[in-house]
């Protein structure tokens, strides 16, 4: 009889065997892959959300930081309530982030509304903000609103203990796989005033500088003489006082913007840029050199009506706190 040529149970089991390792070890090789893609995915989403968040804050703060309550109301109008994870039901510590209302961040962060919502996973971001709060610089006062952005990671569930608590700190869970990302409104007040004492420093320089050249140019200088004003404009009634050739505007009815879209602007006669002239926040400076907030001839306090006369460069910050610097003239 010839011999039977085949494979016998136990070859056949083995190599069952064999193969279900080497799929076992594929399946798991392929998720260990899909799951690194999906937390580089939601790193990325992260680091645009902080970049759009940043980039909204900035052109928005005059009328987000005036709000008390939690949300984020921009300059379009549309208004940004917390999308918080749930606290019962089946979509426990999941979040539901609408696409339409986070078109600004999604523009500014370079993707679709779509996927600016969702991390690597698929999962809804959660957005986390506070109630606006308040820091002191300098005696001024600053208000701002932190903002986090929070990724339920690979669960798809904020873990109990993420949060955001009352001092605007982003606190995740121990041990959980959530991610988070924070827009400290602090800091970002903080530079933006900064950035306006710099600014406002430099215009009430040139200011100072203007009217020395002024007393300096006019042969028959005098001290007695305002010479921040005012010969764009009518003098009052003390003419003998006044810089009448002076081309810069006087503000003896209220304060007036540095920069003037008809007639002379002041922006122009100092030498300065629109720039120069506008605060942390994007508003331009206000400028008085005739009203009885400083001293000029044409006070109604009579102690301001002799010299050194003075001009006041203002701003008024998110919030409703306003800082002011003002420039001297020769004594």
């Amino acid at each position: 009889m010839k011999k039977q040529l085949g494979f016998t149970l136990i070859e056949l089991a083995v190599v069952i065997v064999i193969l279900t390792g080497l799929a076992v070890y594929g399946m798991e090789g392929l998720g260990n892959a899909l799951d690194f893609k999906s937390r580089v995915d939601t790193d990325n989403r992260v680091k645009a959300w902080r970049k759009a968040m940043e980039s909204v804050y900035l052109d928005n703060s005059a009328t987000i930081d005036v709000q008390t309550t939690a949300i984020l109301k921009l300059v379009s109008t549309t208004t940004i309530s917390p999308a918080m994870p749930a606290t019962t039901g089946a979509s426990i510590g999941k979040c539901t982030m609408v696409a339409a209302s986070m078109l600004e961040f999604a523009n500014r962060g370079g993707y679709s509304a779509t996927d600016m919502i969702q991390d690597g996973h698929h999962n809804s971001f959660c957005l986390y903000i506070t109630p606006r709060l308040s820091t002191t610089v300098s005696g001024t006062t600053l208000y701002y609103h932190t903002v986090a952005i929070v990724s339920p990671g690979r669960n798809g569930k904020v873990d109990a203990g993420t949060k955001l608590d009352a001092a605007g700190n982003l606190i995740l869970a121990a041990g959980s796989d959530d991610i988070g990302v924070l827009f400290d409104g602090r800091k970002f007040a903080t530079d933006r005033y900064n950035q306006t004492i710099a600014a406002m420093q430099r215009t009430v320089d040139a200011y100072s500088a203007y009217y020395a050249a002024r007393y300096q140019s006019d042969s028959t200088r005098s001290l007695s003489n305002d010479y921040f004003s005012c010969g764009a404009t009518t003098c009052p009634s003390t003419v003998a006082r006044w810089d009448t050739t002076s081309e810069m505007i006087s503000t003896c009815t209220n304060a007036i913007e540095m920069v003037q879209t008809t007639g002379t602007s002041p922006h122009t006669v100092l030498g300065l840029s629109r720039l120069d002239v506008t605060d942390g926040w994007g508003n331009l400076f206000t400028m008085d050199n005739c009203t009885d907030a400083v001293r000029s001839p044409a006070s109604t306090i009579a102690a301001r009506q002799n010299p050194p006369y003075t001009a006041q460069i203002s701003a008024t910050l998110p919030g409703g706190s306003v800082l002011s610097m003002t420039a001297v003239g020769q004594i």
